[in-house]
């Protein structure tokens, strides 16, 4: 039952998101939570799971790469708009 309920949570897209993120955030000893973390989280729950590229502070940007979540749904994450004009220029 259990495995399941964990399963099912699981395939919920944007609850996966939050739920990773929220644990490698919680897991960070050295670094203290900050106030915008809840936003961040919210609007990383949506982002994540559909959207083609994202760009986040680098804090985040490590933590979809080691959770893999940006693999997971195909999304590419990065912390500079630079990188990103080169991503867009890349689909021309």
């Amino acid at each position: 039952m259990i495995k399941g309920m964990s399963r099912f949570w699981s395939d919920l897209p944007s609850i996966n998101t939050d739920c990773e993120l929220t644990a490698y955030r919680d897991r960070q000893w050295s670094r203290q939570i900050q106030p915008n973390d809840v936003r961040d989280l919210a609007q990383l729950a949506i982002a994540v799971p559909y959207c083609d590229a994202v760009v986040v502070e680098r804090f985040w940007k490590r933590a979809t790469t080691e959770t893999a979540l940006g693999q997971r749904y195909r999304t590419d994450v990065f912390c500079d708009l630079t990188e990103l004009l080169r991503y867009l220029e890349g689909l021309k």
